[in-house]
């Protein structure tokens, strides 16, 4: 969770620096780029979850080192393949691009893969604070240099070159960190027993299809409205979902990634009072996100950003619609990776995948952008409540559903409140960047009073006490 204001810092600051030089025609470009290297990065097999997941659960060294060598070959397949195809790639959407970036990018393809496994070896060995902070140093420097590339004319080469620089300095420190200053693996030249290894490969076939069919789906919004409405249209659609995007693909999966290490299977009665704490926690985020969403996305694309990049009242509404489902959702999806339930993720992530391709398909000629964005919303809320939602509420026939709806018109209540003062505040103060500063106060003020009233009125806590048990009650 560190780095995620850096990733502010980038959105709020560096972008609208680079469109404001370049144009919403290059950083659109440069956005579809972007997805298309998210396909090459597909040939590390998925092996993060499941590789992570077996050194928790004590793999030895000539599994970790097997791992290793499988790893450093995909990673020199994928940089060869890309270099192979970009040409074709590229130019099927309409994307000019100069020959000599493709060798960059192929370098960062073999990079990002091959150097991710050791902060898959830190987080499996426990060490996931650690992680945490080398990578938030890397988002700095990424930071840095890419501001830095910007202003010395780089064009789109700056965002390849601070990504280059960012893996290489994570990679290298975390390589350090875990084989010479841990020793937590050692490069044996011996091949774990071929049963295992198979094994291990059936789950990371299951996974991979998960992740192949969860990038699709988030990268096709981004191809298909370049293929048909072009690279503007990218750029609008990204910043408008700009908010949307921080709370959904970039804050949800730090939870998931941090709490599925920790969950264990324990006594029924216990996982279930534990899964249901979680869950009350994560509806009660998804109701505040998607409050902040909602009142803040329009000012704040106005004020980083200008009028042109955003795409309306309507898409801002189906983006904050994202954010609702993503946090009604996480609890299943994050117990799902924990207990290594690999087929449900695949199935899941495929169906989405599918027919979000295809509702995109037949509804951006009709509708344009908001028809993108409500396609991915109608797949994740179908196949989520199908395949995570159910695993662990009727499966296990748990009868939890009188609190939750409790807690759900609750935060409906919540939310009316919040929206019905902020807009009386926004239309009593006319700087804009005090009227987004007033609505988030309203958001966390009104959190506090309806969800923590007892604990604010208790007189023998002290303030720090009081912010502790809100926070972790």
């Amino acid at each position: 969770m560190s780095n995620i204001p850096i990733q502010i810092i980038s959105t709020l600051f560096i972008i609208p620096l680079f469109i404001s030089i370049y144009g919403a025609e290059t950083y659109g470009a440069w956005i579809s780029i972007l997805s298309i290297v998210a396909l090459f990065l597909f040939f590390d097999l998925g092996f993060g979850v499941p590789f992570t997941n077996e050194i928790k659960n004590g793999a030895n060294d000539d599994f970790i080192s097997s791992i290793f060598y499988l790893i450093l070959i995909l990673s020199i397949f994928a940089a060869f393949i890309f270099l192979q195809t970009a040409n074709l790639v590229f130019g099927f959407f309409n994307l000019d691009i100069a020959n000599e970036i493709y060798m960059y990018i192929s370098i960062y393809i073999f990079l990002e893969i091959i150097l991710g496994i050791f902060s898959c070896i830190l987080n499996g060995k426990g060490y996931v604070a650690s992680v945490n902070k080398i990578k938030l140093y890397g988002e700095v420097i990424y930071i840095v240099f890419l501001t830095g590339l910007i202003f010395f004319d780089f064009n789109i080469s700056s965002f390849i070159y601070a990504l280059i620089v960012k893996t290489i300095f994570n990679g290298l420190v975390l390589f350090y960190i875990s084989f010479l200053r841990l020793k937590l693996f050692s490069f044996t030249n011996n091949l774990i027993s071929k049963s295992n290894f198979l094994s291990f490969l059936k789950d990371i076939s299951k996974y991979q299809t998960h992740r192949i069919s969860e990038v699709i789906y988030q990268s096709a919004d981004n191809l298909i409205i370049q293929y048909y409405l072009g690279a503007g249209s990218v750029t609008i659609y990204n910043i408008t979902s700009k908010i949307a995007v921080l709370f959904t693909r970039t804050i949800a999966p730090k939870f998931t990634s941090t709490l599925y290490l920790f969950i264990n299977k324990t006594h029924k009665s216990t996982f279930q009072k534990n899964y249901t704490l979680l869950e009350s926690k994560f509806l009660r985020l998804g109701f505040i996100f998607f409050s902040i969403t909602l009142i803040i996305n329009e000012p704040i694309i106005n004020y980083f950003y200008s009028t042109n990049e955003f795409g309306g009242f309507s898409l801002t509404v189906v983006f904050s619609l994202w954010v609702l489902a993503e946090y009604f959702f996480i609890n299943s999806y994050t117990h799902v990776i924990a207990f290594k339930k690999y087929n449900t993720l695949m199935f899941s992530s495929l169906f989405e995948m599918i027919t979000n391709l295809l509702l995109s398909l037949f509804l951006i000629n009709n509708y344009g952008l908001i028809g993108v964005a409500f396609s991915t919303l109608i797949a994740k809320v179908i196949f989520s409540y199908i395949f995570y939602y159910r695993v662990f509420h009727y499966i296990n026939n748990w009868k939890w559903g009188i609190n939750t709806l409790k807690l759900i018109i609750k935060n409906i209540i919540f939310t009316c409140i919040v929206l019905i003062l902020s807009i009386i505040l926004s239309k009593s103060l006319s700087n804009s960047i005090f009227t987004i500063i007033a609505m988030l106060l309203t958001v966390t003020i009104f959190n506090l009073l309806i969800f923590d009233f007892k604990i604010l009125i208790k007189k023998n806590l002290g303030l720090y006490e009081k912010f502790k048990l809100i926070i972790l009650k």
